[in-house]
């Protein structure tokens, strides 16, 4: 039984599926239920007809927008493609929907030339997409009117398509007069060079909000969340080069609150707030090039005074406030974390930590020092508004270093977390088998002509640190779960990993530091079996794929068993995986429905009842959420077993 300890060690928990209505539990009902679970269910109705239309008048897909979840809420928007595509897409949907566009006139030409000026130097992509909005309409660049597109156009457009007037006067917190929130931290743990940040999003209503993932050509990819505008207003995200941006109404003292600007576009070229983000995290890698970009901008606040954070994976951090006159004042960090709210720190940090609950509370927790993403996201639960004005609508966690943002959303309790990261930034293998004579070998290569890091993180069940011994080129690393890796230019390292006599199953992931890609190095991944300290069995495994749906041959002899091994990619919560099992002829024979509850390696034979020695035929595998699969097969031989690791072909 020994050799089929690290494929079956862990066992199926049974667990409940979550389930997620249309309206969040212990919501408040202003209006009557049935009308609430409309709107909740029935919001985006007429933005998906209009999507599907503009889409096949293109002739591709430029948006993939689509449920969180079965039955979410909550929406997922990735984009693709060139900016004028996406400016295509969205004047089709408008003009669908019976929108017009204002072309420029002879008072407003001078203005109209000076911003294109801007965005020409600044963010050259803008001009595109407005290129692909005035072709939906049969309306040249030049014919354009660029201040209407800035904020009025799109605003209008996304207002009406998702019913905030709705959601405003239907699921609003309280009949009082709102008092605006948002939190930011940013705290940097010296010893392992991350950079980690905190987000809480605050609103005095529910209301549809997205999480956007951008790959469109020639900037940044991007990742974080857009509300009130489909894609070009962003209040939080990262990029690719572990760049943090977001933002919070800034209110107090009230002064600041009054040096919001008239909604009519201003005197010379600007970029409204939100929009700012877009374009910062675009076209920028660092604190620094982001801090350029916005002392040679005009910054236009019409809806309200804001205030941002500024993060980096280089460690830097900085608040990016405005006085009365709209110039940029900078407080550069100046202990390891950074706390914003809604008051201003121009007013003193003594001023705001005696003004502000959520500061306070920030600041002191901080200052007793954290040291993992847990710690501060106690933090962050701390100071997330659950009663009065407002309430939390998401907590965004965001570990710069590694490149990735992890999200849990109030229409679902918070309960359930999402991971979100770029490709290029990590390599996950779906197996890992330590101890009880099983040992893992990986040899990286560097293809740079430069030195590379990285880090090495052992994992178990959803997401977890590696619990119990384990050592690293034999000296002992049990209680921490990860490793550093730096390798010189065109140099090999490789990385040994064993434990005690118990055999410990889980999963291993790779991630690229700083502007680094995994891509940058050439893996070579084994793991292995020894008796009395001889080899026995060394399997090869390549790095597992993402996805959600996975076919793969089964054969199931008296000497042969095909085995299954999954982690997760982005959610850690419960989630549903269906596998079906096919016979030789195509022919369904049984299906199985389980609770995803974290890694899991287990035989086929294991999964389904009475499977005849003899069989062959083939699995499919689909799950709610994305997984990395890798599939395994044992060979029982006369002097022991022999183990092949191959990957599923994937679907999708």
């Amino acid at each position: 039984m020994l050799k089929r300890h690290w494929l079956g060690f862990l066992l199926f928990a049974v667990l409940l599926s979550i389930s997620v209505p249309g309206r969040p539990a212990g919501f408040p009902s202003p209006a009557p239920s049935a009308q609430l679970d409309d709107l909740y269910q029935h919001y985006d109705d007429d933005f998906t007809r209009l999507l599907n239309l503009a889409t096949r008048q293109i002739g591709k897909p430029i948006l993939k927008y689509e449920e969180m979840a079965p039955g979410s809420f909550l929406r997922k928007a990735a984009v693709t493609g060139t900016h004028y595509e996406l400016g295509l897409l969205v004047g089709l949907i408008a003009r669908n929907y019976g929108m017009q566009v204002l072309r420029r006139s002879a008072l407003n030409a001078d203005m109209n030339a000076r911003i294109t000026g801007m965005y020409r130097i600044i963010y050259p992509q803008f001009l595109e997409k407005a290129r692909g909005i005035g072709q939906a309409f049969g309306i040249a660049l030049e014919d354009l009117d660029l201040r209407y597109l800035e904020h009025d156009f799109e605003a209008e457009l996304w207002w009406r398509l998702f019913k905030y007037q709705q959601f405003t006067d239907f699921t609003g917190f309280s009949v009082a007069k709102p008092i605006l929130g948002c939190s930011l931290t940013s705290y940097y743990l010296e010893g392992e060079k991350r950079q980690l940040i905190g987000r809480n999003f605050d609103n005095r209503a529910d209301r549809p909000g997205f999480l956007v993932i951008s790959s469109l050509d020639g900037v940044y990819k991007t990742i974080g969340h857009s509300i009130f505008q489909l894609y070009q207003w962003l209040p939080d995200g990262i990029n690719e080069r572990g760049l943090f941006m977001g933002m919070a109404s800034l209110n107090s003292p009230q002064k600041y609150a009054d040096y919001k600007d008239s909604p009519d576009y201003p005197d010379r070229p600007a970029i409204q707030a939100v929009h700012l983000e877009r374009v910062v995290l675009d076209t920028c890698a660092t604190v620094d090039e982001a801090l350029a970009l916005i002392g040679k901008t005009r910054v236009w606040f019409p809806v309200e005074f804001n205030h941002f954070l500024l993060s980096d994976s280089l460690g830097k951090s900085v608040v990016v406030e405005f006085d009365k006159d709209k110039n940029m004042v900078v407080f550069h960090r100046q202990a390891a974390f950074h706390v914003v709210t809604n008051t201003a720190l121009q007013e003193g940090t003594d001023y705001v930590y005696g003004a502000c609950w959520r500061y306070r509370t920030a600041t002191d927790g901080l200052q007793q020092g954290i040291s993992s993403m847990p710690d501060l996201s106690r933090v962050m639960e701390s100071v997330r508004p659950q009663s009065g004005y407002t309430r939390t609508l998401w907590t965004a966690m965001a570990d710069l270093s590694r490149k990735e943002m992890t999200v849990n959303y109030r229409a679902e309790d918070y309960a359930i977390t999402r991971t979100f990261g770029f490709l290029g930034t990590r390599l996950t293998w779906a197996q890992l088998a330590l101890g009880g004579g099983y040992e893992c070998a990986l040899l990286l290569s560097n293809k740079r002509d430069t030195e590379w890091s990285g880090q090495l993180h052992l994992r178990q069940g959803s997401d977890e640190a590696w619990s119990g011994s384990w050592s690293l080129d034999g000296q002992d690393r049990t209680g921490s779960d990860g490793i550093a890796v730096t390798i010189g230019p065109r140099s090999t390292v490789k990385i040994l990993l064993s434990g005690d006599s118990t055999v410990r199953s889980g999963y291993l992931r790779l991630t690229a530091e700083g502007a680094f890609s995994v891509h940058d190095v050439a893996p070579s991944y084994f793991y292995r079996y020894l008796a009395g300290g001889r080899l026995q069995e060394s399997v090869g495994s390549a790095a597992a794929a993402s996805g959600s749906t996975f076919w793969f041959p089964v054969e199931k002899t008296a000497t042969t068993d095909t085995g299954v091994a999954w982690a997760p990619d982005s959610v850690t919560a419960p989630f549903s995986i269906s596998i079906s099992l096919y016979d030789s002829s195509g022919r369904q024979l049984q299906q199985k429905t389980l609770a995803y509850s974290g890694h899991e390696a287990r035989f086929v034979s294991e999964l389904f009842e009475n499977m005849p020695d003899g069989f062959l035929g083939r699995a499919l595998i689909e799950s709610e959420q994305n997984i990395h699969l890798e599939v395994l097969r044992l060979d029982q031989t006369g002097s022991g077993f022999q183990l092949t690791a191959t990957p599923p072909d994937r679907i999708r």
